[in-house]
């Protein structure tokens, strides 16, 4: 009965997330997860049974993550393939509502107006697309933005040990969070920075208390060894979604006289430098975006 007695615009809400929710689940299939959940999945099952993880693939459908990742994510291999898949897209739904929950925390929208509730519809309108295609794939990406926004929401509320926390269970998914270090040298946030750094080197070797020391470096080889030798041309790759990719979208293609929606058939690269230059002009982009944020 207390759902009736909500404000209209609320009702609407809550049946548009419900709604959302049961369509994200209902679309799950294995036949959608190859090179992704199915990375995470067996790669794991490998971790939690001591064996080889990190096992090179011609740069593509391999383990690129730490071994704390392969850790936490072994609880699901103890269950079958489709459950896993169901339980971790639950899990990514909840993140992807979690992260709204922060920036409700942060008074940046509300659940109270029409407006803010057409900002969220036209969000999705825009990104829906991605974050379904997050799901089933299986993809970590939800995750790892949640866990950027809950660093920034710790942040500003001068948690900064649990700010560094979230910022180093980033960087064992991904390196992309490193942007936001520039971000936090912006902000002078150096003990945060340390914190962090701290972090990184306990979540490094934390998987030690399950694999064994020995074991724990062998991992850890493998996976610095694994990234060093991914093939360049994965930098603007199909099935590669990072910045470069993505300006390679345009740019590489263009350059060798491809269609812009044909980037598939990109079989070289520009000149390394070209890259080099993106890299920072990205770097000094961000920099420029997160001065303007800290001066606000």
């Amino acid at each position: 009965m207390k759902f009736f007695s909500l404000p209209m615009i609320q009702r609407i809400f809550i049946l548009f997330v419900v709604t959302i929710s049961v369509y994200l689940i209902s679309m799950v299939s294995l036949k959608h997860t190859t090179g992704d959940f199915d990375v995470y999945y067996n790669s794991s099952h490998n971790y939690l049974n001591k064996a080889p993880v990190y096992v090179p693939h011609g740069g593509i459908e391999e383990f690129k993550y730490s071994p704390l990742f392969a850790l936490c994510f072994s609880p699901l291999t103890l269950m079958n393939k489709t459950s896993a898949l169901y339980v971790w897209t639950i899990l990514n739904i909840l993140f992807l509502y979690g992260i709204f929950y922060l920036f409700y925390r942060l008074k940046q929208i509300s659940f109270d107006s029409p407006r803010d509730f057409l900002i969220i519809i036209l969000l999705f309108a825009l990104i829906g697309r991605y974050v379904i295609a997050n799901l089933k794939l299986g993809q970590v990406n939800v995750l790892l933005c949640f866990l950027m926004v809950l660093s920034m929401y710790w942040e500003i509320n001068k948690r900064y040990f649990l700010s560094s926390v979230a910022l180093a269970c980033g960087l064992m998914i991904k390196f992309f969070p490193l942007l936001f270090v520039f971000y936090f040298l912006l902000r002078r946030r150096f003990k945060l920075l340390a914190y962090a750094f701290l972090m990184v080197v306990v979540f490094l070797f934390l998987p030690s208390i399950y694999s064994g020391w020995d074991l724990n470096l062998k991992y850890l080889h493998g996976w610095f060894v694994l990234l060093k030798s991914t093939p360049p041309i994965l930098l603007y790759a199909v099935k590669n979604y990072s910045l470069l990719s993505f300006f390679s979208w345009f740019f590489v293609a263009r350059h060798q006289g491809y269609d812009v929606f044909d980037y598939q058939l990109i079989k070289t690269g520009l000149d390394p430098a070209v890259y080099y230059a993106w890299g920072i002009s990205c770097s000094v982009f961000f920099c420029f975006v997160f001065s303007m944020i800290g001066s606000l």
